[in-house]
């Protein structure tokens, strides 16, 4: 049957649809339609477009024989070429896909079986994301010598290209051969292809391919003597292992069910069916680049079910990132019809998930392939077509299993798609961005044939576009700063009916973002370390009540599907089917004259499984301090003695965010303050003047302003409104041991008068309540014994009287000396059960406490990289290693690490 139509209408549809904006396009629930036509389309396959979204190849049956179609589908369910789909070869005769590679570019290499000639031979062809064809219309013949090819098998070759292998019968025996294609079509590896293994004694059939990141491939197949080999190819098409291949499995029986997958070193795991024991049991290898094999000869059963004798078979294998792979396959344990059970293969051959697996999608009947890959994070993620109950509709279904066997979408998975009629064959592909795209056979609306449907789902198993957006992020208007108002347009599940609702919705700033003055909301401590565990951690963010104040670091984000960077969490509120939300969150600066201060922020949307949440697109804002501080009350003034001068003072300014205070000085009372009379600037509540003459009658005004440069009005104090007079004679003060001690004598003193003695360490003055001062007539002394090592002190004493309150004196700084690190010998010791072990630290650092035991095993680590400040400490160890058993008795160790210093001491625990 002729089946030429001419690509050239087609191409120019596509350009226009191309043109037309995407804006509208959106994910439907249970699927959108991306080929569609009448007769049947089937066997998709896809791989990512580097945008998000997908490209998809299937074969069509719409002429009345197979043709080869193709579509690509945004990352916002806009799907370019119609639901028709685009052609890719039209010639006659059937044309059979085999499979499609990704050029790591958005482009994709398409590869099937093509009867045009009458025999079978193999063509190929190379789209873009554009829909341009690259190539020959119809494709380019791949290997004009092969007869009678099958099985074809396709891989990217990791440099831009693809790799292609076969079984081949024109050495009158079926062999297995490869060949590697560039961008332009051209064959690498010779026209007639490589072989990979001929022996004239038996067949081999059913090759998969893997690409070893060098631009070679590892390839692995059946023989019909039943035994399983594997082969290696170097990036020119050379064998590097023995040229009939080494063997992963010659233990006897059936073999079948290849599959074949590489670690990021490029050696190969292998999994198959294996009927060795007289019925299907999977078993899986690791070959090293040599082709050895690293777990035990003929391979390892998933399962330890010696006795149960249940069948198993249709495996799916992907690393797990860690030198071991994930395994998953259909299981009869439990009765007529099989469940998706899961296994991981520890790097060293283990069964990381318990000797029997574990069930990761029950299934009622149908026990068709189903696909996998990896989730990016040491886990993945599958798509299982089945029946999930009595009901007899075949519906598709995904998983998600991480890397410790943990099911973050449920014990039953997710729908992908429930409509009406049969929904079989399902392929998986990641859109790059920690999604996954779906795409299978869809016999709605009538059951007569079958349409190619996608969906897409977030990387924590919410389907289509499920994430809420950021409409802005803006200034709270009239306040102090430190906050934005995030404006957030719903997620579109933010509705009733879904499977899985939206529960809440979680504000997040990525930390370090930003710049400009610290905001008044930053001072809060807040930040609260996410727990290890993921459903701990899940179950911690769904919650309102637990959920604002966590900080997630880089790796967590990325496992648990946040964009890059550390993140804390600084609001949440509750769903309410609204499509837009506002909520006022805190910032960590503010914006000035000097420059605005961006920080970043995402939402996610929780539903009401815990670790079923999807986040939005982060977004930009900022925050201003909208309001001027009011004017500072107390604005006083007093004469000292020692040292001469004005003891200017005020009471704190009400304003929350208040950065500095600047005294400005006069001649009158209409001067105006600017730089060239600015007196002083302090954050203290006091200014002294030495320069100041009563004679003068100088003017003061003081201006508050806050951290964002923010100006108060001026508090005025004029000449008449200062106390002058002193009866200070002398002061002096001195470090006397471990105290400090003040002495001063007066002229005279009013009985009623009382004496108070202030400090400063290098802020504003405290008074000192609990000090006593010693009088002796009209001389009086005080010592502070509460002193820090390798700290200034300055004092100041002031005396209040009846007509208010004024400054005698300030001393000049007294360093007291500094003393090194410091870790005390444990008290008691030696002990039991418990001792206390304290230390000292010279400044503010990072400190770790480790205990070792004699063979230097670490035991416990009491204190565990904790910001501590300047001082004495103290931490308990009640004789338990981290797993909170008891220890022995003996000798043990213990170590302070302060940064770049160390210091250790032993005690002993008598039991």
């Amino acid at each position: 049957m002729a089946k030429r139509y001419g690509l050239s209408w087609i191409l120019v549809l596509f350009c226009v649809v191309l043109a037309v904006s995407a804006a509208n396009a959106q994910w439907v629930k249970d699927g959108i339609p991306v080929g569609s036509a009448d007769n049947f389309q089937e066997d998709a396959f896809l791989v990512p477009d580097g945008a998000g979204g997908a490209m998809i190849v299937w074969q069509d049956g719409r002429s009345g024989s197979y043709d080869i179609y193709g579509n690509r589908v945004g990352a916002n369910g806009y799907v370019y070429a119609g639901p028709g789909g685009l052609p890719l070869c039209l010639a006659d005769g059937e044309q059979t896909l085999g499979g499609v590679a990704a050029d790591g570019n958005g482009a994709v290499y398409v590869v099937w079986l093509d009867y045009r000639s009458g025999n079978a031979q193999i063509f190929a062809q190379m789209i873009d994301t554009s829909g341009t064809v690259h190539w020959t219309a119809d494709g380019i013949n791949i290997c004009q010598f092969a007869l009678y090819p099958s099985d074809l098998a396709v891989a990217p070759d990791g440099t831009g290209g693809a790799l292609i292998t076969w079984s081949d019968y024109r050495n009158g025996n079926t062999d297995i051969y490869a060949q590697r294609i560039d961008g332009s079509g051209n064959r690498l590896w010779s026209d007639a292809g490589r072989p990979v293994c001929i022996v004239a004694t038996e067949n081999q059939q059913a090759p998969k391919i893997a690409p070893d990141g060098s631009g070679g491939a590892s390839i692995v197949w059946e023989g019909t003597s039943g035994n399983i080999r594997a082969q290696r190819l170097d990036d020119a098409g050379a064998m590097l292992w023995d040229s009939a291949g080494v063997a992963v499995c010659t233990a006897g029986g059936y073999l079948y069910h290849l599959q074949i997958a590489v670690n990021a070193g490029g050696e190969p795991y292998v999994s198959w069916t294996d009927q060795r024991a007289g019925y299907d049991d999977i078993y899986v290898q690791y070959l090293d680049l040599n082709g050895a094999p690293v777990w035990q000869v003929d391979g390892v059963s998933v399962c330890n079910d010696a006795g149960s004798y249940f069948n198993k078979y249709y495996s799916r294998i992907v690393p797990d990132g860690q030198g071991g792979l994930i395994v998953a396959w259909w299981d009869h344990r439990d009765g007529t019809y099989g469940d998706v059970y899961g296994q991981r293969i520890a790097w060293d051959g283990a069964r990381a998930w318990g000797s029997m697996g574990k069930m990761l999608v029950p299934a009622f009947a149908y026990e068709g392939p189903f696909s996998m890959i990896s989730d990016g994070a040491g886990g993945a993620i599958l798509g299982v077509d089945l029946y999930p109950g009595e009901n007899i509709k075949l519906d598709i279904y995904a998983q998600k299993v991480d890397f410790n066997g943990n099911l973050p979408w449920g014990s039953s998975g997710v729908p992908v798609s429930v409509a009406e009629s049969f929904q079989y064959s399902t392929k998986l592909t990641s859109d790059g961005f920690g999604g996954v795209i779906f795409a299978w056979e869809d016999y709605r609306p009538n059951d007569t044939d079958a349409d190619i449907y996608c969906q897409r789902f977030s990387g924590t198993g919410l389907w289509g576009n499920s994430e809420p957006e950021i409409l802005s992020c803006a200034d709270v208007p009239a306040d102090q700063g430190g906050w934005v108002r995030i404006r957030t347009a719903a997620s579109p599940l933010d509705a009733a009916g879904e499977a899985f609702p939206i529960f809440g919705y979680n504000v997040w700033r990525l930390i370090g973002s930003g710049g400009g003055p610290m905001a008044v909301s930053a001072a809060a401590p807040t930040l609260r370390e996410l727990p290890a565990d993921r459903a701990q951690a899940a179950a911690l963010l769904g919650d309102p009540a637990t959920a604002v104040g966590v900080r997630v670091s880089g790796p967590q984000a990325a496992a648990l599907g946040l964009p890059e960077g550390d993140w804390e969490s600084v609001g949440f509120w509750f769903a309410t089917w609204d499509t837009v939300y506002h909520i006022a969150v805190p910032t960590r600066n503010d914006s000035t004259e000097s420059g605005t201060a961006e920080e970043t922020y995402i939402v996610t949307a929780h539903t009401s499984t815990a670790g079923v949440f999807v986040a939005s697109a982060p977004a930009v804002g900022w925050s201003v301090d909208n309001l001027v501080p009011g004017m500072t009350p107390g604005f006083a003034g007093s004469e000292t003695a020692s040292p001469a001068g004005l003891m200017l003072t005020w009471d704190p300014n009400a304003a929350s965010d208040i950065w500095k205070y600047d005294v400005h000085r006069g001649e009158d009372a209409l001067f105006v303050p600017d730089e060239t009379n600015l007196l002083g600037t302090t954050t203290d509540t006091d200014l002294h003047d030495g320069t100041w003459v009563k004679v003068y009658q100088y003017h003061y005004k003081l201006v508050a302003v806050d951290r964002h440069g923010n100006k108060g009005p001026e508090a005025l104090l004029r000449p008449e409104d200062m106390k002058v007079g002193t009866m200070l004679l002398s002061f002096a003060a001195a470090l006397r041991q471990s105290a400090i001690e003040v002495t001063w004598t007066l002229a005279d003193l009013d009985e009623a008068a009382a004496l108070k003695v202030l400090r400063s360490a290098g802020g504003s003055f405290e008074e000192l309540p609990s000090i006593d001062i010693d009088r002796a007539g009209l001389d009086f002394t005080a010592a502070d014994r509460s002193v820090e090592p390798g700290t200034t002190y300055r004092y100041r004493v002031d005396v209040v009287e009846a007509s208010g309150s004024r400054t005698l004196f300030m001393t000049d700084g007294i360093t007291t000396p500094a003393m090194p690190l410091t870790l005390h010998q444990n008290h008691p010791n030696p002990f039991n059960p418990a001792t206390t072990i304290g230390y000292y630290l010279p400044e503010s650092s990072v400190v770790t406490l480790e205990i070792y035991d004699s063979s230097g095993r670490l035991v416990s680590r009491p204190v565990n990289g904790m910001k501590q400040d300047k001082g004495t400490h103290e931490a308990a160890w009640r004789g338990v290693d981290t797993n909170g058993r008891t220890v022995s008795s003996g000798v043990y160790f213990y170590r302070l690490i302060c940064g770049k210093e160390t210091i250790s001491k032993k005690m002993v625990i008598l039991r």
